[in-house]
């Protein structure tokens, strides 16, 4: 009997050993995975990066489950306005039993949950949709999402953001909605089954027949109609008046742009630059050269039409040579 109780000592002993140890072991992981933690997800959350932070606590729970890396990841999916998958992590951590030799951490976690819930809970966006009447064939869909009649008419909790509501039914217009929920919003939608227009039918268009051309008559007088102008010189005058304002134009923008080419290279002297700022410069000229020629053809042939000799005709000819242009009359 004496041997029998020194040996159920000696096992009760090592058994509270291998259990110290354990728990020993245990906080010692959850150490390794703090410094995790603080290495990678609190970083992320000092650099704004919300999503690379999620990751980061959810694997380190992975690795070893601990209602402390929970907590944080609650708090960083609430910075990154999904408040619904927070809540979800929140619960989670209350509902979990734990052992009664577990950390004193892991306790302190759920009861940071229970307080975070109930702030947390008012910051979450709720929408009601009412249906009214439900005419037959009816369908509904929030974000994409189908929607039953048992859904309608009760609040629903959704994330911070825009959601679209669209309804449907046979005969009726269809009804689309954008809402803009805010944190802690609580908005009401109404689906209004507005009746399909009646589309008149289109009415039959008979082409008309043309008249037909009118019959000489002897017994009618004659009327004569307006006269062609003996010569189109005035409209080839106007043409060369429009071509001259055009080349003016032109040579305007060019002169502008051949500026700022010039100061262009000044800053940077390269032969690219060089050879547009120079090439710029004859297409400047070319187009004053082009506008004064055009201008000074239009006017002469204004004066030759205008003239007392009937038969008087004038001619011109542009000429541009380089970077010059010279314009010649002949009459």
């Amino acid at each position: 009997a004496c041997c029998l109780s020194s040996t159920w000592g000696y096992a009760q002993k090592d058994s509270l050993t291998i259990a110290r140890s354990r728990i020993a072991q245990w906080v010692a992981n959850i150490d390794v995975a703090n410094e995790i933690i603080a290495e990678q997800g609190d970083k992320h959350l000092q650099a704004a990066e919300l999503e690379k932070a999620i990751e980061a606590f959810a694997a380190a729970d992975r690795a070893f489950h601990a209602p402390t890396f929970l907590i944080a990841l609650a708090e960083a999916r609430t910075k990154a306005g999904r408040l619904l998958a927070a809540r979800g992590t929140y619960e989670a951590i209350v509902a979990e039993k734990l052992a009664s030799y577990a950390p004193r951490a892991f306790f302190e976690a759920q009861d940071k949950a229970r307080t975070a819930l109930g702030e947390l809970d008012k910051r979450i966006p709720r929408l009601t949709i009412e249906k009214g009447s439900w005419p037959a064939g009816a369908t509904v869909t929030l974000g994409g999402r189908a929607l039953t009649q048992a859904d309608l008419g009760t609040p629903m909790t959704l994330d911070p953001g825009t959601v679209g509501v669209e309804a449907k039914a046979t005969g009726k217009v269809a009804f689309r909605r954008s809402i803009v929920l805010l944190e802690g919003a609580r908005e009401t939608v109404r689906l209004e089954w507005l009746e399909e227009a009646e589309v008149p039918p289109t009415p039959a268009v008979t082409p008309e027949r043309p008249s037909p051309p009118p019959t000489a008559d002897s017994s009618s007088p004659a009327v004569d109609g307006p006269r062609a102008p003996e010569s189109g010189a005035p409209v080839l005058a106007y043409v060369a008046f429009g071509l001259a304002g055009a080349a003016a134009a032109g040579g305007t923008y060019l002169a502008v742009r051949t500026v700022g080419l010039r100061n262009d290279f000044d800053a940077n002297p390269t032969q690219g630059a060089y050879d547009d700022a120079q090439t710029s410069a004859l297409l400047t000229d070319v187009a004053f050269g082009a506008a004064l020629g055009l201008g000074l053809a239009g006017g002469v042939i204004l004066w030759m039409d205008g003239g007392d000799t009937p038969h008087a005709q004038a001619s011109w000819m542009l000429r541009v040579q380089g970077s010059s242009l010279s314009a010649t009359v002949t009459y």
